[in-house]
């Protein structure tokens, strides 16, 4: 691939040895300045595919804004600027995130020393460009992560569009995602159409990494017991549980604490910025074993030990699935996806779904607390 040797020490101290296979397809099409639309399954190493990839078109010599990254979500944008700067370590590469719920003020100053990578959410990006915070003239590309949910969401999408407005038109456009639905490759298309397209049809996603099971609970009042007794039959290194609301999040929260069942933190949207890092911070370093959270987490945040991820409430959508259960069996490990479905036609209706969508069959958890602990 040509990769300067700064570069690759930090790569290996990352922890790669060999590209996967959306790094091999993506990083040397990157360098090459070709836009694209890339599409790889969760936990294969798509964010460092870009993140290689842009680092090593940035010249650290020019204190200047030179790749923008865009992410729907604040701990995602945190995230990426921190394995940019991991991988970076070695070039004299300086990365920042900006996002909402933080002080301008102190972004405002970092940004202004010279930052050659920034990423952020679309609406703080929008507000650096617009009030010349960042300069948007020597910005060679700009990523767009989870560009389903991006271009997906009226909001972002526009805010997006508008940040394109104040980019030079020789951009380099590179739009990543676990899954790309037809009509946001066609957005996608329309924004940039030369890009080259890596895509993997969703039917062949592979999902073999996670073992998927569904547990008849019958109704939703039973659901925190089963959940209660699914804790005392297995160890558990880290688990994550999706809700369908904060409101739920919160409720959940309530319910596991007066039962003393492990100690956890809680992640949603109602929450500020510094309580939601703080939150998922704690988690990553493993000082609790279990995270109660909204979709908002569901998108990219990488937690290496988490072994299970629990649908307390089933997804509305089937694509998000998959980015919930990417939550665990990240790059070559192995975890577990346990859905509650009750005995209800909305549920029953989701779960077909989601097995016909991915062409997978979710077996039902046994019954025998022995055999559960071996399968788990």
């Amino acid at each position: 691939m040509k990769i300067k040797v700064p570069l690759m020490r930090g790569i290996f101290d990352y922890g790669f040895h060999l590209p996967s296979p959306i790094q091999a397809q993506a990083i040397p099409r990157i360098i090459k300045h070709k836009s694209i639309l890339a599409q790889a399954q969760n936990g294969t190493g798509k964010t460092a595919a870009f993140l290689i990839g842009c680092l090593e078109r940035i010249v650290p010599e020019s204190k200047t804004t030179q790749v923008l990254i865009v992410s729907p979500t604040r701990e995602l944008a945190v995230q990426t600027a921190h394995c940019a700067s991991l991988l970076g370590h070695y070039l004299n590469i300086s990365c920042h995130a900006i996002v909402g719920g933080t002080e301008v003020k102190q972004d405002k100053k970092v940004i202004s020393k010279g930052v050659h990578l920034v990423s952020g959410t679309p609406g703080r990006i929008l507000h650096f460009i617009s009030t010349g915070l960042i300069n948007p003239s020597h910005v060679k590309i700009i990523v767009v992560d989870e560009t389903d949910e991006i271009l997906g969401k009226e909001g972002m999408g526009s805010q997006l569009r508008r940040i394109r407005q104040y980019l030079p038109s020789s951009i380099q456009d590179i739009f990543f995602s676990a899954t790309l639905p037809p009509d946001v490759v066609e957005l996608a298309t329309e924004l940039c159409p030369d890009a080259e397209h890596i895509l993997i049809p969703t039917s062949s996603l592979s999902m073999i990494q996670v073992k998927h099971f569904m547990l008849d609970v019958t109704l939703d009042a039973y659901k925190i017991d089963v959940l209660v007794d699914l804790f005392s039959i297995v160890v558990i290194t880290q688990a994550v549980i999706f809700v369908s609301t904060r409101a739920r999040a919160d409720w959940l929260a309530k319910q596991i604490a007066r039962r003393q069942l492990c100690e956890f933190v809680v992640v949603h949207g109602g929450m500020d910025q510094e309580k939601r890092q703080e939150a998922t911070t704690k988690f990553r370093r493993g000082a609790v074993r279990l995270l109660i959270v909204t979709d908002v987490w569901s998108r990219g945040v990488d937690v290496q030990q988490v072994s299970l991820v629990i649908n307390y409430d089933l997804p509305d959508k089937c694509e998000t699935y998959i980015h919930r259960v990417g939550r665990s069996g990240r790059f070559k490990r192995k975890g577990t996806a346990v859905s509650f479905v009750c005995d209800t036609k909305e549920d029953k209706s989701k779960l077909k779904m989601i097995e016909k969508f991915y062409s997978i069959k979710m077996d039902e958890l046994p019954e025998d607390p022995e055999e559960v602990a071996k399968l788990i």
